[in-house]
């Protein structure tokens, strides 16, 4: 059975079985429906879905029109969590430029609110 290279959420690289990749795709789109309220995809999106997953090429993209919207929660605290040395304004560009986000949080590390206060003239 053919291996299908893919990354995790973090970054970090896994490779999948077909069997692992279908199994996955199908349990994750029936509980995002679930936690959604909205309708499970259908037969032909999650083939869809697969075969732009599986994929062997480094750059795959959807037709125009087909986007989806692509958000990222503390960005800016994760790329450096993996040893990306640069300040935050850059790991926006990064995300925006590399990654296609089209929403992006510039966030600090502790969102409580006492904390916030002596730092939010800086911010």
């Amino acid at each position: 059975m053919k291996k299908i290279f893919s990354r995790m959420g973090d970054g970090s690289p896994i490779e999948m079985t077909e069997t692992e990749l279908r199994r996955d795709l199908e349990e994750g789109t029936r509980e995002a429906a679930a936690r959604g309220k909205i309708p499970a995809l259908s037969e032909d999106e999650l083939k869809h879905l697969y075969d732009i997953m599986a994929a062997p090429y480094r750059f795959v993209s959807v037709e125009p029109g087909k986007e989806i919207v692509l958000s990222y929660d503390a960005g800016t605290l994760k790329i450096r969590r993996v040893g990306i040395a640069v300040n935050r304004i850059q790991a926006l560009q990064i995300y925006e430029k590399l990654l296609g986000a089209d929403t992006m949080e510039l966030a600090h590390v502790d969102y409580s609110f006492k904390p916030i206060k002596p730092i939010v003239g800086n911010e």
